[in-house]
């Protein structure tokens, strides 16, 4: 086992020194992608958020090494000192977060090796596991492997421990970091107690206490329970007596069929209306089922998942790395992300618990709930990788290339889910071919379209029928027939948006894309089930971020329809009108703020985008090609301008460092970007592109933006020296009102 102390080089104290915020705290004249530099600067930021958390796991996981090593005890108030100081700079620079999630992610019983025990960490947006790391190292370009070592070190310390998930309530005041430490020590001591069949002995407030092991609804110790009778001093008997008392409730719930969402014991007792804010919670949980389903305390354990968890436990409590893969087949988010042999692996766990299920007589509730989860996540799979998969009669095989074939049993209830996927990949084909030439449609086709969008079977023919009607003979989109079937198509809304959007964009002639596209708009007008269709254009946004497409200026329009209630402001379908930032009273809030959360969610990717648009634009502006693009730089103006309204609209930390790149590239007149060979022909443009980003700004900054709005303003003088035409000076004056109403804007957010 490596020492993990982790010293902090010069570069790591850069990437510490550039989260605090350093680098955007100022607006200076940029050589090169000033965008680009900028995104990269926010990514470094991201690094350095990581490298906390890392430092912090290797912090957690050396205390548990050390808290009863009398030789090292002389170290403990400086490992306090150290785990404090990187515990408050996380704090400090996000602090909208309050827990840290540490779980099990798998690889040891795939491969037997324990240099491949991975764990993931997540904090808010930040994510972390070895691959992260390793990634991490390669962007920053490290040839030295000690931090993943280290990374690595730590995540076998708490598999050797059994810690098998860790949730860390980070403090709010300055005794809660002692509490926290003070958790991690009797955590510790829990664990020898548990080996010794003995008492938990420690040390709080100077004084030695001694205290018995508390027992769960299963009649084991329970480390949560344990910590949360000695962080209230609540007597062993009480507890206990406490426990009977919920285990009955839980008892009374599933013979009546009542509501009783709580996973374990320990969060019915803090869930209990008696007790609730009286209980001092402890500083962090080990072990806790409720962490295997859900990432954060924000997300609502339903009473049916409580259920299914509360299964699990009891049938796999001889193996929480089992019950965490069989929790995750069921509740995985990441289905849309995974190759052909993960889904046969996760239907071999879910066979698994549907088998136990039948030889225990599970209640038919807990099973529904299992199906109907892995039907929707099944659902989410990409189309492509069903054509790897080969289902016969009860056995699965899974063919990834570059990887060793799979083969499984699978139960027979999940074939028929299998097998309709395979089904619905070929039959989204053919309702793609119809457009180019004649296809005919089986009765299984038809059932196939009928229960994937949920209509009857004649319902699927007359959806064939309204779709065949809108393209030609020669495959042409029709589109007056199209919008006067809108009304129709409407009713398939939870399904249509997302076949049209994926199937036929790129397969029309391309004479024919830009009416579509834009018939596309007043399909969405109509839509209610808004965040469906958003989530759908911003994956393919960022399906392959280093490519960029016509279809990508239409996605961040569509975008900026969904994201309001009421998209009357937006009369055209060709541009969305800036004004939309003036006013945000129009803006669906709900659907604004998931939008800012999937987009956070895979911020990397769309930094990726954003950088791969923005060098294009660079690339035709100092282009001697004018007509030999594929792209114009119209359509590139025209594209960042979208993003950049969305954006504003949507907020969220991604779209803050896009605004905040884009005014670090075009903010100042000195900038390379003003200096291309075609910059001059494209002046007013460029100054659209800075009216929006200030207007944007203003909406989504605060305090510290305004002394960057403000430096712009003192430098539009510079900005008239470059002007050649009124209309680029009438711009100059624009910018000069939107800078002021940006700053009132901010001025009146931060009262």
């Amino acid at each position: 086992m490596q020492n993990s102390d982790m010293k902090l080089d010069t570069e790591a104290i850069e990437l510490y020194r550039q989260f605090d915020g350093v680098e955007f705290r100022q607006l200076a004249k940029v050589s090169g992608d000033g965008f680009s530099q900028g995104l990269t600067e926010a990514e470094r930021q991201n690094d350095a958020a990581r490298m906390l958390l890392a430092e912090i796991i290797s912090q957690v996981s050396d205390s548990l090494l050390r808290f009863d090593d009398r030789k090292k005890r002389r170290h403990q108030k400086g490992a306090f000192a150290d785990f404090k100081r990187t515990t408050e700079k996380l704090i400090r620079s996000y602090a909208s977060t309050k827990n840290v999630l540490i779980r099990y992610k798998g690889n040891y019983e795939e491969t037997g090796d324990r240099k491949n025990i991975d764990y993931e960490i997540v904090f808010g947006k930040y994510y972390l596991d070895l691959s992260e790391m390793k990634a991490l190292a390669g962007r920053r370009k490290w040839e030295d492997t000690s931090r993943i070592d280290q990374l690595s070190d730590a995540f076998e310390t708490l598999w050797n421990r059994s810690i098998h998930n860790l949730l860390l309530r980070l403090p709010g005041k300055e005794k809660e970091y002692k509490r926290l430490w003070i958790g991690l020590q009797i955590l510790y001591r829990y664990q020898r107690a548990l080996e010794k069949k003995s008492q938990v002995e420690f040390k709080m407030s100077g004084k030695q206490f001694s205290y018995p092991l508390v027992t769960n609804e299963s009649g084991r110790p329970d480390p949560n329970l344990t910590l949360l009778a000695i962080f209230n001093r609540i007597p062993s008997a009480k507890i206990q007596t406490l426990v009977e008392k919920v285990i009955r409730l839980s008892q009374q719930s599933e013979s009546a069929k009542t509501e009783f969402a709580f996973t374990t014991t320990y969060d019915a007792i803090l869930g209990l209306k008696k007790l609730r804010g009286k209980l001092n919670i402890p500083p962090l949980e080990v072990n806790n089922v409720k962490w295997l389903i859900v990432d954060s305390e924000q997300h609502q354990i339903t009473n049916e998942m409580a259920r299914v968890a509360r299964y699990v436990v009891d049938n796999y409590n001889d193996s929480v790395p089992e019950a965490s893969g069989v929790l995750k087949s069921v509740y995985g988010d990441d289905y849309e992300r995974i190759n052909s042999n993960q889904v046969a692996q996760r239907l071999t766990l879910t066979s698994d618990l549907l088998t136990r299920m039948d030889q225990h007589t599970a209640d038919k509730e807990v099973e529904d709930e299992v199906l109907e989860n892995v039907w929707s996540r099944l659902g989410l799979v990409n189309d492509g990788i069903y054509d790897n998969l080969v289902v016969e009669e009860n056995r699965i095989e899974a063919h990834t290339p570059g990887e060793k074939t799979f083969i499984a049993k699978v139960h027979d209830k999940l074939v028929g889910l299998v097998g309709f996927y395979k089904h619905r990949s070929i039959t989204k084909k053919k309702m793609a071919d119809m457009v180019h030439q004649v296809i005919d449609f089986d009765q299984q086709d038809y059932d196939t379209i009928a229960k994937d969008f949920e209509i009857s079977d004649e319902g699927a023919k007359e959806l064939i029928r309204t779709l065949k009607s809108c393209f030609n003979d020669q495959g042409h989109f029709r589109k007056s027939i199209f919008v006067n079937a809108i009304p129709d198509l409407e009713r398939y809304e939870s399904k249509i948006f997302d076949f049209l959007w994926h199937n036929l964009k790129e397969t029309l002639h391309q004479s024919d894309r830009p009416a579509f596209l834009d018939a596309l708009q007043m399909l969405v007008d109509r839509i209610s089930q808004r965040k469906n269709s958003l989530s759908v254009l911003l994956k393919d946004m960022v399906a392959n971020p280093s490519v960029v497409r016509f279809a990508d200026h239409k996605a961040f329009m569509l975008g900026n329809r969904l994201v309001r209630r009421n998209t009357g402001s937006i009369v055209s379908y060709q541009i969305t009108p800036e004004d939309v930032l003036k006013d945000l009273s129009g803006l669906d809030q709900p659907v604004a703020n998931y939008a800012a959360w999937k987009v956070d969610r895979e911020q990397e990717p769309f930094y990726q985008k954003m950088r791969t648009i923005h060098r294009r634009l660079i690339d035709l502006l100092d282009s001697d090609d004018r007509d030999g693009q594929k792209m114009s730089a119209k359509d590139l103006f025209a594209l960042e301008r979208e993003a950049y309204l969305f954006f504003s609209q949507c907020g969220g930390s991604t779209g803050w460092s896009v605004l905040m790149s884009a005014l670090k590239e075009y903010g100042h007149p000195g900038s390379d970007i003003y200096n291309l060979k075609a910059s001059k022909r494209h002046f007013a443009d460029l100054l659209q592109l800075l009216k929006i980003v200030i207007r944007g700004i203003g909406v989504v900054g605060g305090g510290d933006e305004r002394v960057l709005i403000e430096s712009v303003v003192n430098r539009l003088g510079q900005f008239s020296e470059l002007a050649g035409t009124m209309h680029e000076e009438d711009l100059i004056i624009q910018i000069r009102e939107v800078a002021e109403e940006a700053v009132l804007r901010m001025d009146a957010a931060d009262q």
